[in-house]
């Protein structure tokens, strides 16, 4: 369509949880250990974050949003059922996929997000950014993402 602006993932070298204003996604397993990663980081900076997110059931496919305080939130994609597996490309896009549909549901239009999948799980970041940009193409002009890389990683 004339004058539509394409979908881009905006990459910054940032710590993720430095992003005011926003909501996070990330990769989780099924089995909730989040012991490793970014996952752990989740886990230590919001209060009772493994045990709400078990609550849940996660189930691979699925994301499991959770509320937090300053009424964001954090997407939890579960892209795996061990933690110790590796995830699929199909799986990763079905969370996505549910992940769009779920910030629509919800209005949210600022996600910070990092290399989802690409960290110890191994996949392939410009095949990741792909996906993430097709499935995001026809999405209203005002959703953000912003991929978080470490300071001094690019």
């Amino acid at each position: 369509m004339p004058g539509m602006e394409q979908f881009k993932v905006i990459e910054i070298s940032a710590n993720l949880f430095s992003q005011e204003g926003c909501s996070y996604a990330h990769c989780i397993s099924e089995d909730c250990n989040m012991r490793a990663g970014i996952a752990l980081q989740f886990a230590r900076n919001f209060v009772d974050f493994r045990e709400d997110v078990m609550k849940e059931e996660p189930s691979v496919g699925n994301v499991i949003s959770l509320k937090r305080k300053d009424g964001h939130h954090v997407f939890n994609l579960v892209t795996k059922q061990k933690y110790w597996q590796k995830p699929k490309y199909q799986d990763l896009e079905q969370c996505l996929i549910n992940l769009k549909f779920q910030m629509y549901e919800l209005g949210v239009t600022a996600l910070a997000i990092p290399r989802l999948g690409c960290g110890l799980d191994n996949l392939c970041w410009p095949n990741v950014k792909c996906m993430i940009e097709r499935i995001f193409a026809h999405s209203a002009a005002d959703i953000k993402i912003t991929v978080c890389n470490p300071l001094g990683n690019k």
